[in-house]
């Protein structure tokens, strides 16, 4: 929001500059039709609050951080499942996992279910994302 209105000052600044030039300052110019530096100046000025502010819009941390929180859910999910799937049967998760950021990732947990021939074995799983990739899995209670 800050580079929001910063890029509002900016495009503001730059109308009221151009608006203030006296009226009578024109008539002592040549009048060739042409693009002067000031049409550049102007030009660029509206350009730079342009992009100013669609980057801004475009770009904001929190939805980084719900990307990389996101990424890690789907990685240790995925792990989650990989491993339940050792003890025999087709693994799924249950429910939503939780997420909690730790240093340099997110630790990840929650329910898994594993359906086999005999019926279901409900357990838990808790996984650590680092740097984006899997540092390790750990699933309990599913054993026979």
């Amino acid at each position: 929001m800050k580079m929001l209105s910063k890029a509002a000052l900016v495009a503001t600044t730059g109308a009221m500059l151009v608006t203030a030039l006296p009226a009578d300052a024109r008539s002592y110019r040549r009048h060739n039709d042409g693009i002067s530096a000031g049409d550049v100046l102007v030009g660029a000025l509206i350009l730079g609050g342009i992009a100013a502010v669609a980057s801004s819009s475009s770009r904001n941390r929190y939805d980084d951080q719900d990307g990389f929180s996101r990424r890690a859910v789907d990685q240790c999910m995925r792990a989650a499942r990989n491993e339940a799937s050792r003890y025999g049967g087709w693994a799924r998760i249950k429910g939503t996992p939780w997420v909690n950021p730790v240093r340099g990732g997110y630790e990840v947990g929650g329910r898994v279910v594993v359906e086999d021939d005999y019926g279901f074995n409900k357990g838990s799983f808790n996984c650590v994302t680092r740097h984006g990739g899997v540092e390790y899995v750990n699933v309990y209670g599913l054993g026979n």
